[in-house]
């Protein structure tokens, strides 16, 4: 186990506002988040990069660093390359 105690790789510890909320309301704003982005029309572009923008500022507020989340995020490029070649 590492020293946080806590034994998976992927966990981040951290003391930060969004670090403390209750892991309830943590699990209600990603609910509704993909609510919000699946209910998104694809013409409104516009809407993507505006969520981009707001995950990005919960991260900061968060204080995860940048290389942290593009590593995990490599994952989910041929899903994306995928939805944006669908016709």
């Amino acid at each position: 186990m590492g020293a946080t105690g806590h034994a998976h790789k992927l966990y981040r510890h951290g003391h930060s506002p969004v670090h403390r909320l209750p892991p309830h309301c943590k699990l209600a704003a990603v609910f509704c988040f993909v609510l919000v982005v699946v209910s998104t029309p694809r013409e409104a572009m516009w809407a993507f990069g505006l969520y981009a923008a707001l995950l990005a500022a919960v991260a900061a507020v968060a204080r995860i660093p940048p290389g942290f989340l593009l590593k995990r995020l490599v994952i989910e490029v041929p899903f994306v390359a995928f939805a944006l070649l669908m016709p």
